[in-house]
């Protein structure tokens, strides 16, 4: 959509079992978004002078296994954005409303015996307005 702001980018390793450890590389980047000069969100409220930005969360996981004393690795995540969220912001309000969402889809471990206690899809989207503010 827009030009990044700001990324940062890493990674950890999450002990999943004394066997298997999860490499997770991620980049958590911000992006701006459009200008709106009115804006109507969901409850059907409008506002004037509506700006927005996206933070999203994209991340690669990979399955570190042992087996028999050998170290094997699987893609269980190939590099992909998991989370996105858009915050739209009014002159003199601040946040209105908030649209996030969460998705991916995992690789199967070709190893019998192993699978991961998530479905090997998911997506949700959750939509957050303002319901009412004072303005002093």
């Amino acid at each position: 959509q827009g030009q990044v702001l700001d990324s940062e980018s890493g990674s950890f390793t999450i002990p999943y079992s004394p066997e298997v450890d999860l490499e997770v590389e991620y980049t958590l980047f911000a992006k701006a978004g459009q200008s709106y000069p009115n804006r109507t969100i969901a409850n059907g409220d409008s506002y004037d002078d509506v700006k927005s930005t996206t933070l999203a969360i994209s991340a690669k996981i990979t399955a570190n296994i042992v087996v028999s004393g050998f170290p094997l690795s699987f893609p269980i995540l190939d590099n992909q954005e998991v989370l996105s969220s858009t915050q739209y912001y009014a002159s003199s309000v601040g946040v209105i409303a908030v649209n996030t969402n969460f998705q991916y889809q995992l690789n199967e471990i070709p190893l019998p015996g192993y699978e991961l206690p998530l479905p090997q899809n998911y997506q949700s989207n959750t939509t957050e307005v303002l319901d009412e503010y004072l303005v002093e």
